[in-house]
């Protein structure tokens, strides 16, 4: 009898292992549109955050539609949210006309979506259009986007545009803008690099400044780099540039 059990036992687990995997399949989420409408803000939320995917039977993509165009900034904000999680490039019309929308997060979340789609040219200068957005997060999402246009690394039209924008106050806006510069390599950048890094407003904006420049490891930076390491009144700075020299 025991060995008949633990024969089942084995014959068992063999079927369990050898079942193929289930498949993720998206639930179909129906809901009235005309219902929809009739919800409050944060009901409408709670309905978008139900939807798992675009299916055949369900109506998600007529909930996405009513909610990108809703006047409610959360609701749009929530639609914009979802279709950046679940990659749905045909909202890419949508999403580049709400990158000049008047509110911020609307245009960083339009523009934070863009970032996830394949670098087509003609999104290109819907980012560099935000350089001088009065919204941080939307400049750093814009200079950090650039990166993702190989062809852009090439013709560098926007390479001075970029280089220019070095007056940014923003650290960590500048840190998108100091790896988009090094992104070209484009050695007509390491001067202005080298010249930030005499005015860099604070030790967090130094700190990054060196990474960059440590990479292109000349002369010029290494002795830029020595000077921080004997005279900035910072210990941690000190520390900071002692690593990037001896780093190889």
């Amino acid at each position: 009898m025991f060995k008949i059990s633990r024969l089942l036992y084995i014959i068992s687990l063999f079927i369990f292992c050898a079942a193929p995997p289930k498949k993720n399949i998206i639930k179909p989420y129906s809901y009235s549109i005309d219902e929809f409408k009739k919800q409050n803000w944060y009901n409408k939320i709670k309905v978008l955050e139900n939807i798992e995917g675009i299916s055949k039977e369900g109506n998600e993509r007529d909930l996405l539609n009513s909610a990108i165009e809703d006047k409610n900034i959360a609701i749009k904000k929530e639609a914009l949210r979802k279709i950046q999680k679940l990659k749905l490039k045909e909202y890419k019309s949508k999403a580049l006309n709400l990158t000049s929308h008047k509110d911020p997060i609307i245009r960083w979340y339009s523009l934070y979506f863009l970032e996830g789609l394949d670098s087509e040219k003609e999104i290109l200068p819907v980012f560099t259009q935000r350089f001088k957005d009065k919204e941080w997060l939307v400049r750093e999402s814009a200079f950090r986007g650039v990166r993702k246009f190989e062809n852009e690394k090439k013709t560098k039209e926007y390479f001075f545009s970029i280089l220019f924008s070095l007056d940014e106050k923003n650290p960590l806006v500048l840190r998108q803008i100091y790896k988009t510069l090094y992104w070209y390599e484009d050695s007509r950048a390491l001067p202005y690099l080298l010249k930030r890094s005499y005015h860099a407003s604070t030790n967090t904006e130094l700190m990054f400044i060196l990474i960059e420049l440590a990479r292109y490891r000349n002369s010029d930076v290494k002795k830029r780099l020595r000077q921080v390491i004997e005279s900035h009144p910072d210990r941690v700075v000190r520390n900071f540039a002692l690593k990037l020299y001896i780093k190889k």
